[in-house]
């Protein structure tokens, strides 16, 4: 009766309040982050992931990726920068603050911060910034 009486008094966490983290990215990354207990699938099975793999095609990913911009249950869409090169396009035209995107590295492909589009965005703005100001 003890530990059902602390249970009763711990605060629950409402699962239609809470966001999740979408991932498309190559089947180690994801299975990295489904181990740390990121993964969700919900009652119509859909789930808050894509493995991208050598059968997988551009449509499928930009699906995903729409879909996933599109779900008012996720907060961050974490997506590998490979991946997010193939539909470079619908990434960069992106502009919505949530969920937001962030390009992660995966092992078999380095990270280029030159291709990443949140870099390229906080550069653009602070290069306008100063422009505006008078400094450079």
């Amino acid at each position: 009766m003890f530990a059902s009486s602390r249970m009763a008094n711990r605060p629950q966490i409402r699962t239609s309040d809470s966001a999740l983290i979408a991932m498309i990215a190559d089947e180690d990354t994801v299975v990295g982050f489904l181990l740390a207990g990121v993964g969700n699938v919900d009652l119509r099975r859909k789930t808050n992931y894509l493995i991208v793999d050598s059968k997988t095609t551009v449509k499928q990913i930009e699906d995903a990726f729409k879909e996933f911009t599109s779900r008012e249950d996720i907060a961050i869409v974490l997506i590998s920068q490979f991946v997010a090169n193939m539909i470079r396009f619908l990434v960069d035209s992106y502009k919505q603050p949530i969920p937001a995107i962030l390009e992660i590295p995966s092992k078999d492909h380095p990270y280029d911060p030159a291709h990443d589009s949140v870099l390229s965005r906080v550069k653009y703005l602070f290069s306008a910034e100063s422009v505006a100001s008078g400094r450079r």
